[in-house]
């Protein structure tokens, strides 16, 4: 009796206790803290977005934003409601005579930064990034530390690579913000992050007002998806702790951004942003969520109608047609290794002999099909005849190349937008640095495993090294992977494989075998559908009950002969 009591009220005391930190757990703040890379531009951007949450929700958020101390005024126009914390500074930096400040200004431009100063720049984009790695270890601990002092968000710059690092080996859920210098990006993308990702196309900081009347609003509809992700993480964090330790003590102060991948069974969310003028693609990832209008901006201009020229007939322009119509035109062969679409040199310009390079890497190139967007003033100092597997557009819609089933890569320089471009649509980027931003996003690409940066070492070009990388990367398991899953995903969502293949020749005009070298044999076990196997247990099932039926009746008749014999 005693110790039935005793049971009882230990059970009464445990229950408490777990009441007890339930209802602080739910009363205490969760934390966000803000992370931009440390230079003028980028805080300025991330500054408008940190004062969207503390105004909507400054009571449930507990609110900081790090940077390096003579930028923390620009973190918030509310000092008093975030918490400022300031990042050890980078240290100046003198490539010629130029100072922090100045390199950071002439970035924003890279073909403001002269050749011989884009090794120096990019020596102080890798000492910008350390220095936001170690500044994150210094105020939340290590990655490996098992203290709750660190953030449950981390909302990153894109361009931060040391803060996307710390995020993926401490395990935190990280957004990232996107800072455009150009225009608002329709599509974002899901990184590689442990528990959930978040792109958010950023305005242009010159264009920023301090605040809009629909503040609130957008921070709602911002935060609800955000509040979603940090729920499942949370409910996962506990379970999958101790199974995380190892990694986290092998992975130490280190940033191993080739080393910590996706955890399986976590979805990426990713947060869109729509404009006025700006075409929003909801259907390039699973989790994609429109939080509406963000800022108004000036409507995109319609590009001019292009001029026919016996180089590329007009209907090559309808950009849902560009693939289809190359095929049904016959021009050359090898269609089936995909569509290559090039953007270099239509927004950053490229030297007379880059461009020789690139179109003759293109000319040497006997697989695959290119979709150069150039624009017509560069036209005349590319060597002719051009390649017969290039189509060189001066406009094209890019969202509707890439969203194409055939699509598989990009070649781009390699600015922030071209990597979230491409991670959105699933495709390769093959990049083309010019500035050091560049270069510093085409190396973490490739050290990511999403592509391939085609400039040598020591950052000059050469058509055959562009050719062999671009032909090396195509017949990898990645690109064909990547081609291959997203017309897997068509097959799946068009109601199954011999429906989907019907309307996919429909559509095209293609044979039965058009995908087959495109793709590597395909194990028997992958071609075996979800419902035939269901089809097949069951059959099994009821085989195996017909079976056991007829060898019950057969063994009760054949023990019943023996009876008659012996009787």
């Amino acid at each position: 009796m005693v110790q039935a009591v005793r049971a009882v009220l230990l059970g009464l005391v445990c229950l408490c206790l777990a009441v007890g930190a339930a209802a602080d757990e739910a009363t205490k703040k969760l934390r966000v803290a803000f992370v931009p890379l440390p230079i003028k531009t980028h805080v300025d951007a991330v500054g408008p977005l940190v004062d969207y949450f503390t105004e909507a929700y400054g009571t449930k958020y507990n609110v900081s934003c790090l940077a390096p101390e003579h930028l923390l005024p620009a973190c918030t126009g509310d000092p008093a409601a975030v918490n400022l914390t300031a990042l050890p500074a980078p240290r100046s930096f003198q490539p010629g005579n130029a100072t922090l400040e100045d390199m950071a200004a002439n970035l924003t431009d890279p073909l403001h930064v002269g050749k011989e100063n884009v090794s120096a720049a990019e020596d102080l984009f890798r000492r910008m990034n350390t220095a936001t790695f170690s500044g994150l270890v210094e105020t939340f601990g290590a990655p490996n530390d098992t203290s709750w002092t660190r953030p449950e968000l981390v909302v990153c710059d894109y361009a931060s690579a040391g803060c996307i690092d710390f995020c993926e080996a401490a395990r935190i859920v990280h957004a990232v913000v996107l800072v455009s210098r150009t225009r608002v990006m329709a599509a974002a993308a899901a990184l590689s992050g442990p528990a959930a990702a978040m792109g958010v196309p950023v305005w242009e900081p010159p264009s920023v007002p301090p605040l809009l009347h629909n503040t609130s609003s957008f921070a709602r509809r911002m935060v609800r998806p955000i509040e979603r992700a940090l729920h499942r993480y949370r409910a996962r964090s506990a379970a999958s702790r101790a199974r995380n330790a190892v990694t986290r003590n092998a992975l130490g102060l280190r940033p191993a951004p080739s080393v910590v991948g996706p955890l399986p069974g976590l979805n990426p969310l990713v947060l869109v942003t729509s404009a006025p003028g700006v075409e929003v693609v909801t259907s390039t990832a699973p989790n994609v969520i429109d939080v509406g209008p963000l800022l108004p901006v000036a409507p995109k201009p319609v590009p001019p109608e292009p001029k026919n020229s016996s180089t590329y007939p007009s209907e090559f322009f309808t950009a849902d047609v560009i693939p289809l119509g190359w095929r049904l035109a016959g021009r050359t062969k090898g269609f089936h290794d995909g569509v290559l679409l090039i953007t270099a040199g239509a927004k950053t310009p490229m030297t007379a002999g880059e461009l020789d390079s690139l179109i003759s890497s293109l000319a040497e190139l006997e697989f695959g099909k290119f979709v150069w967007k150039l624009p017509e003033k560069y036209w005349p100092v590319l060597p002719r005849p051009w390649p017969r597997n290039t189509i060189i557009v001066p406009d094209v819609d890019e969202e509707a190349v890439l969203r194409h089933n055939l699509t598989w890569g990009l070649i781009a320089h390699g600015s922030s937008e071209d990597v979230v471009q491409a991670l959105a649509h699933d495709v390769a980027l093959l990049a083309l640095p010019v500035g050091p931003d560049h270069a510093v996003n085409a190396q973490l690409v490739q050290n990511k495993g999403w592509g391939v940066n085609l400039r040598r070492p020591d950052g000059t070009l050469h058509w055959e090294d562009i050719a062999e990388k671009i032909k090396g990367f195509n017949r990898n398991k990645t690109a064909t992977a990547i081609v291959r899953e997203k017309v897997r995903r068509t097959l799946r969502a068009s109601g199954g494989t011999r429906r989907a293949a019907e309307l996919l020749a429909l559509e095209a005009d293609l044979g039965g075998d058009y995908f087959t070298p495109a793709f590597p044999a395909t194990p028997w076990w992958d071609r075996i559908e979800a419902d035939i196997v269901a089809a097949w247990v069951v059959m099994a099932g009821v085989l195996g009950v017909v079976a056991r039926a007829a060898l019950r009746r057969g063994l009760a008749f054949a023990v019943g002969r023996r009876k008659q014999k012996r009787s």
